[in-house]
Order: C-alpha cells, then structure tokens, then sequence
C-alpha cells in the first residue's frame, strides 16, 4: 500500500489517481525526455508503468489494456491541470514566468485534452 499523508483528505478518488497519473505517467516522461531529475520519483523510471498498470488493474478489478487506457484517458485532463498547478507554485516564479508556462502547457496541451476527454464515469 503506498501512502502519502501530506496529500490525506476526504474527497472523491479521481483527485488520488488523477495526481498518481501525474507521478507515474507524466513525471517518468518528464524525466525521460531529459526535463526533470530522475531523484524526484524515488524510484527508477522503468518501475513506474508496471507500478501504474498494476495499481490500475488491482483498483478497477481487470487486466484487460483497453479498460485500462480508457481509464487513464479520462483522468489525464485532470493530471494535466494537477501538472500546471504544481508549475506554478515553484517558489519565485514571476508573473512573466506564469504566463509563459500557461503558453506553453495550459493552451496547447491542456485546453485539447479537456474538450477531447472522455466524460468520467467512476467505476466504484
């Protein structure tokens, strides 16, 4: 069981697997793709997806892949929202800054993302 009690609350679990889709899908490509440090995982980058799929799996009570993606399609919008959030909250960042990582993340990655997402229909 992975726990993180900085993050614990009451509240609907898409928020939980929307930030664990941030951590093992978008951070691990972040990190491949040579942007971010590899120590912020605390793990090796090649974990991540089994870990993902795993969890994923366990939680929605299948193995089958295309269950899985469908899954993982509905919570990236929000992951992606999660994601400019958090680059946002870098201690000193100017409003120059802000508005060029909205630019640069907000408009051409997450405005596509939300309109083309599936609705969520929560399993549970």
């Amino acid at each position: 069981i992975l726990i993180d009690v900085g993050d614990a609350a009451m509240g609907h679990p898409v928020f939980d697997w929307a930030q664990m889709c941030l951590n093992y899908i978008m951070l691990p490509g972040a990190i491949r793709a040579g942007m971010r440090p590899e120590s912020l995982l605390g793990y090796s980058v090649e974990l991540a997806a089994p870990l993902w799929r795993g969890q994923l799996a366990t939680y929605l009570g299948t193995d089958d892949a295309g269950e899985l993606d469908r899954f993982q399609a509905m919570l990236m919008p929000l992951a992606n929202l999660l994601s400019t959030y958090a680059g946002a909250q870098i201690a000193g960042a100017t409003p120059k800054v802000l508005a060029s990582r909205v630019e640069k993340m907000m408009r051409p990655r997450n405005i596509p993302a939300i309109l083309s997402a599936p609705p969520i229909e929560w399993p549970r």
